[in-house]
């Protein structure tokens, strides 16, 4: 997750809240556009995993934190 947070550098996003915040708002694109193309059935999937990701996250981040 090191190298995804270094990279995310690059884009200008700093602070833990600006990358949450884009990663949820990529993954409420991506669930639209699947449920726009008529692909319910990819669309549940990728939202239970984009949740699952976006908590390992999080909680590597407070773990992070707390040393």
């Amino acid at each position: 997750m090191k190298a995804i947070g270094d990279g995310m550098n690059h884009f200008g996003l700093k602070t833990d809240l600006q990358r949450g915040v884009v990663f949820i708002l990529l993954t409420t694109v991506i669930f639209g556009v699947l449920m726009l193309a008529e692909r319910p059935h990819w669309a549940g999937p990728w939202l239970i995993a984009s949740m699952f990701t976006f908590a390992v996250w999080r909680l590597n981040r407070q773990q992070s934190n707390r040393q």
